[in-house]
């Protein structure tokens, strides 16, 4: 993933799904909710989730 800050310096993200888990919120809707380990060029690195919506 490529990200620019407010400054205008651009950061390139590596994610990798740790874990992932269907999350039924509604009959129409569906969510995918996901641990992600994320990684950058300067070798920090970081967690977080990652969600993706869907509907029907």
């Amino acid at each position: 993933m490529r990200l620019e800050d407010e400054t205008g310096e651009q950061h390139q993200l590596r994610g990798t799904a740790v874990s992932s888990l269907p999350m039924p919120y509604w009959p129409n809707l569906i969510g995918h909710l996901s641990l992600m380990h994320w990684g950058d060029a300067t070798g920090g690195t970081g967690y977080g989730d990652y969600q993706l919506m869907l509907s029907r």
